[in-house]
């Protein structure tokens, strides 16, 4: 490292560039850095000159980003985190100390299993620490997470990661079969073919029906009626204590439902019917003590929950 070459670049400026890649529009991105427009119209154009590259071009209302500038963006923001942590987070690795606010992007349902285990969790060791739970959508969760909206989440199912995204395994889950005993009469122990004769209800968002059940049910030559499909649990359960129908729900939700009076959860012997789940961060907050503290607790949560509903099982 040549320090006569810091001299060549105002170091703010790095912090312009990195505001202008969140946010794509120079009117916001000054917003974000509580400086005025032209401040900030002026900070790019001295970046393009010391960098040779136009860096963000017009597209509509959009500031689109050269590809220098994708090229830059996240060692630009790797390198702002490191600097964060080094000057202003110094102590914060005393859990007891921290003051945070987290955000976490939960699929419905999940928020009931994870955040009662995991807030007293957080009370006993890190009180400091606040959660705040958002509705994943799923094709927006990981945009989500680079526009640091959200700090983690729970994503079910395999999950299309960029090369800057970080990720758990916290399960591989099998399926259960719920109804209602008062709107249907399934064998005590259900194939693939009996519930291929009844209509279903599917967990979806934005209206996407075609998951991994699709999947195995098509490779045996069968497939499922879909009569409703929807993102809410709550919705799932009230269909199901007044209609004849069934749904077929990963094992980790089974305690939602055993819950309700009047359904029946039956684990669906397939091994082929497993579906991931993931926990999932952006890179620049890897070494974060606050978030890898959380990502710690939402393991130890979710193992737990798994273990008891194993425990139910062979009981």
């Amino acid at each position: 490292m040549r320090h006569a070459d810091f001299r060549r670049i105002d170091l703010n400026l790095l912090v312009a560039f990195d505001a202008l890649m969140l946010e794509q529009h120079v009117g916001r991105g000054a917003a974000r850095i509580f400086i005025g427009q032209p401040a900030m119209s002026h900070a790019l154009g001295r970046l393009r000159e010391s960098l040779n590259d136009p860096l963000f071009v017009r597209s509509g209302n959009r500031m689109e980003p050269t590809p220098l500038a994708l090229e830059l963006s996240l060692r630009v923001r790797e390198w702002l985190h490191q600097a964060s942590s080094f000057l202003f987070e110094r102590g914060e690795h005393d859990l007891q100390n921290i003051e945070r606010r987290v955000r976490i992007g939960l699929v419905d349902g999940f928020d009931a299993l994870l955040l009662p285990s995991l807030v007293r969790m957080l009370q006993n060791q890190a009180p400091g620490v606040r959660i705040n739970s958002i509705p994943a959508v799923r094709d927006q969760t990981l945009e989500a997470i680079d526009r640091e909206e959200l700090d983690l989440a729970i994503w079910v199912g395999d999950v299309p990661l960029k090369e800057w995204h970080e990720s758990a395994l916290l399960s591989s889950t099998g399926y259960d079969c719920i109804h209602s005993r008062h709107q249907l009469a399934l064998p005590v122990k259900p194939t693939l073919e009996d519930l291929a004769r009844y209509q279903h209800i599917a967990i979806g968002w934005r209206g996407e029906n075609g998951t991994v059940v699709d999947r195995v049910l098509a490779q045996r030559g069968l497939a499922r009626d879909v009569l409703v499909t929807t993102s809410s649990q709550l919705t799932i359960c009230s269909l199901l204590a007044t209609m004849p129908l069934l749904t077929l729900q990963p094992h980790i939700y089974s305690r939602i439902y055993e819950q309700i009076q009047d359904l029946v959860v039956t684990p669906i012997e397939c091994p082929e019917l497993t579906i991931p789940v993931h926990l999932v961060w952006h890179r620049r907050a890897a070494q974060d003590p606050a978030l890898a503290f959380v990502r710690r607790a939402i393991t130890t949560v979710v193992q737990n929950e798994l273990e008891q509903l194993s425990d139910r099982v062979l009981s």
